[in-house]
């Protein structure tokens, strides 16, 4: 009859108990303060497997800092459960006596390669800092669910995924940054889904996913910012519902003309400072990129003059590209070509409003330069003035007419014109602190024509201003006649002296209604033609040289607001 042995109590584990330290588990699933040797003597029964090619590492427990530096692992390795609480200390060379000079690893996997995939799967390293640079990932699968890095910085730098998928599902960054740089996605489909950023920065610069779809799916970056800088794309991208809480940054990426980059409903977490989510530099594949449901959202609250979320685009060739049911107001496109982008269910909910305008009047109202020069370079408006503010609501104008959206249209054509305004006011005070009279004379004359032109017809926008407008002035001509006299046949002549005293101001109450009758119909019947009234104009005539010139300035301001009231109701009536 056999001998009996009691075995490890981790499920399928055929070590036995590390006796007399611990009756349960064996020396590798043993607890940290169980083991009963150091972690160099660890290490080494773990470089002793190794070398059996037995690549079963579940559910181990690392007491001490590991280097496997420069292994070659030719089957599947499982290291699904493994936690790596130790740590290596300070290296300064590796084992090639290259400089290598990284604090507090608990793990170095740099130059490995594993060339049947590898599981990581609910690992936790918490040692300190990990090291994958150099590392070459082959085979089927590359699986990283729900491994924990919490316990320093991640590096994953120059290091190549060339196996058929490459999965970052649930994983949690969140002892430090996560540096992805110059890492090369050869191989498949690439998965960062409901995968967590929240203990620093998230950098991806010139990382080239040049193997299959990357899918950015419930992605928190929560930490630090976020690089794409540089990065390359060979297929389709997807940022879908991604947690963003600080800058998100895509500059100079680089997409394959099959390339189709989504970028939809992102969630904006309430942070201490603004959020830029800024693409600069690039030239998106026409009728392959959207920007879907970027919204401002409703717990959110408005941080002063300028919204404390920003979509930027820089640089940025937008031609065909795709913006759906977004807020278009958190969008700058300043020094972007946008004419051409197709926008379905977008609207500006900050009172048609572009943030250019927006962060311009609060950069203005800073009181300190420093302050002033730190917001223009952040949002890279230094160039930014209120004529080129104009330029971007015409260039919009253009695009939304187009669309033939022209009620939208018509606001952006509106505040075209105010930017106008506003900029030959600031011209208008240079010049006269600079004591050009001439120049200063023309913009102040055109600043005028600009105001006028704003009070009583919204610059062609507002035809409700300019009847009102009309029928403001024709009263106000009719008193005028009543003062300067009219003459009408077989009538008498009407020309009443009112003081601005209580006895003048009776007497306007004892005018008799026919006579205020004459005086409106002849301030009518100088817009109007003559035959649809029925005072004729040849039996009313003005009295004196002060009464004909009254009667010019009364057609001409009547006509005015006719004119006024045509063009707003034409652009009114071409929206229908």
């Amino acid at each position: 009859m056999g001998e009996y042995k009691i075995m490890c109590k981790y499920a399928g584990c055929d070590e036995q108990p590390n006796t007399p330290y611990d009756d349960e588990y064996c020396i590798f699933h043993a607890k940290k303060d169980k083991k009963g040797i150091s972690g160099e003597e660890f290490n080494k029964k773990i470089i002793k497997k190794i070398e059996r090619q037995d690549y079963n590492f579940e559910g181990y427990i690392f007491p001490g800092g590991i280097s496997f530096e420069g292994m070659e692992f030719n089957e599947k390795v499982n290291f699904i459960y493994a936690k790596f609480q130790g740590n290596l200390g300070k290296i300064i060379k590796d084992k090639k006596g290259r400089l290598f000079n990284y604090d507090d690893l608990c793990v170095n996997f740099k130059d490995v390669e594993f060339k049947s995939g590898v599981i990581f799967r609910d690992a936790e390293f918490s040692g300190g800092n990990t090291y994958f640079g150099e590392t070459k990932f082959s085979g089927e699968n590359v699986i990283f669910d729900n491994a924990i890095f919490s316990g320093g910085e991640v590096y994953f730098t120059n290091s190549e995924f060339a196996s058929i998928r490459t999965i970052f599902r649930e994983t949690k960054f969140s002892g430090g940054n996560a540096d992805f740089k110059n890492v090369k996605f050869t191989g498949g489909n690439v998965f960062f889904i409901d995968t967590e950023f929240s203990g620093g920065k998230a950098d991806f610069m010139s990382a080239k996913f040049s193997g299959g779809n990357v899918n950015f799916t419930n992605t928190k970056f929560t930490g630090g910012d976020v690089n794409f800088i540089i990065t390359e794309f060979s297929n389709n991208v997807i940022f879908y519902k991604i947690v963003i809480k600080n800058n998100l940054y895509f500059s100079e990426i680089i997409l394959s003309d099959k390339s189709t980059f989504y970028f939809k409903n992102p969630e904006f977490m309430e942070s201490e400072k603004n959020i830029i989510l800024k693409f600069s530099d690039i030239s998106f594949n026409p009728f392959l990129t959207y920007f879907e449901n970027i919204n401002y959202p409703e717990k959110h609250k408005s941080n002063g003059e300028f919204i404390d979320i920003v979509v930027i685009f820089r640089y940025c060739q937008l031609k065909d590209v795709y913006f759906s049911d977004s807020d278009m107001s958190l969008f700058s496109f300043y020094k972007s070509i946008f004419e051409e982008a197709k926008y379905y269910s977008c609207l500006w909910k900050e009172e048609k409003r572009i943030f250019e305008e927006r962060i311009y009047s609060y950069v203005n109202s800073l009181k300190v330069e420093e302050e002033k020069t730190k917001i223009k370079k952040i949002y890279e408006i230094e160039d930014l003035n209120y004529n080129e503010i104009a330029a971007l609501y015409r260039r919009f104008k253009t695009l939304l007419d187009k669309s033939k959206d022209y009620t939208e249209a018509g606001g952006f054509y509106f505040k075209e014109f105010e930017m106008k305004r506003k900029a030959l006011f600031i011209a208008l005070k240079d010049e006269l602190e600079n004591k050009k009279w001439l120049n200063s004379f023309r913009n102040g004359v055109l600043y005028l024509l600009y105001l006028i032109y704003n009070i009583f017809a919204g610059y062609g926008e507002k035809p409700g201003r300019s009847f009102w407008s009309f029928l403001g002035f024709w009263l106000f001509f009719s008193w005028l006649h009543l003062l300067s006299g009219l003459e009408v046949i077989g009538y008498k002549t009407i020309n009443y002296d009112i003081s601005l005293s209580w006895y003048g101001l009776k007497n306007i109450l004892n005018i008799p209604l026919k006579d205020v009758g004459y005086a409106l119909g002849f301030a009518l019947y100088r817009v109007i033609p003559i035959s649809y009234l029925p005072y004729q104009g040849s039996g009313i005539t003005p009295e004196g040289i002060g009464g004909l010139f009254l009667s010019f300035a009364n057609t001409f301001v009547l006509i005015l607001f006719v004119i006024f009231i045509g063009i707003g109701l034409k652009r009114h009536f071409r929206r229908f």
